[in-house]
C-alpha cells in the first residue's frame, strides 16, 4: 500500500508542479460584442482548474479574468482581433495578458485560427507564443519562446499543447531550496490542457 501511496504522491507533484509557468485561456471563435461565457481549464500547469470569464466588449475585444485555487493560475488577458470579424471563418487574434504561478509570467499569444461553427470539430488554432517570466522561483528572469495549438470541438471542450523555449540555456534550472522548476527549466514551457466551455 505504501509503495501505491507514493506513486499517488509522486504523480499529484508532477501534474502539479512539471509546468511552473502559466498562460491565459484563448477562448475559440470571436463572441458577439456584449456577450459573456465561462470555462475551467484543467492543465499540468496548476494542481486544481482555473475559471476564467470571458465578456466581448467590442466587436474586436474579448477581456479575460481567470482565477485559479488558491492563486496559482490567476490573472487577466485581452483578446485583439486583428483580422476577421465576428461569425467569419478565419480569424487571427492578438492575446496578452499577465498571470500568477510560481514563476510569474506576461503572455502573448499570437493566433491564427480557422472556424466551422456547424461543425464537431468547431476550430483549430495554431501560432507564435512568447513567454517572459518576470520572477521566478529564484527571483531571476526568463525570455521564453515557442508556439501553442488546439482544437475546439463545438465550443464545449479545447484541447490545447504548446512549448516554449529557453534560449539563454541558463545552469540554473532548479531552485536549490525548493526543488522547484526555474523559469529557464525545459519543463517550464510545456503546456498541456483540457479546457470546459459553457455559457
Amino acid at each position: 500500500m505504501d509503495g501505491y501511496k507514493q506513486i499517488f504522491l509522486s504523480l499529484v507533484l508532477v501534474i502539479g508542479l512539471a509546468g511552473c509557468a502559466g498562460h491565459p485561456v484563448i477562448y475559440p471563435g470571436k463572441m458577439e460584442p456584449g456577450s459573456r461565457t465561462y470555462s475551467f481549464a484543467f492543465s499540468v500547469e496548476n494542481l486544481f482548474p482555473v475559471y476564467s470569464v470571458h465578456q466581448s466588449v467590442s466587436p474586436k475585444v474579448d477581456l479575460n479574468l481567470h482565477v485559479g485555487v488558491p492563486f496559482w493560475g490567476s490573472g487577466f488577458s485581452m483578446t485583439y482581433l486583428a483580422k476577421g470579424a465576428p461569425g467569419a471563418t478565419r480569424f487571427t487574434k492578438i492575446n496578452a495578458g499577465y498571470i500568477y504561478q510560481q514563476n510569474q509570467s506576461v503572455e502573448l499569444n499570437i493566433v491564427r485560427e480557422w472556424h466551422n461553427r456547424t461543425s464537431t470539430l468547431s476550430s483549430i488554432m495554431f501560432g507564435p507564443r512568447i513567454t517572459w517570466i518576470l520572477k521566478d522561483v529564484r527571483d531571476d528572469k526568463a525570455l521564453r519562446f515557442g508556439l501553442i495549438g488546439g482544437l475546439a470541438f463545438r465550443k464545449h471542450l479545447l484541447l490545447e499543447t504548446g512549448y516554449t523555449y529557453d534560449f539563454a540555456l541558463s545552469t540554473f534550472k532548479k531552485d536549490p531550496d525548493s526543488n522547484l522548476p526555474t523559469g529557464h527549466h525545459p519543463v517550464t514551457g510545456l503546456s498541456v490542457r483540457l479546457v470546459l466551455m459553457g455559457k
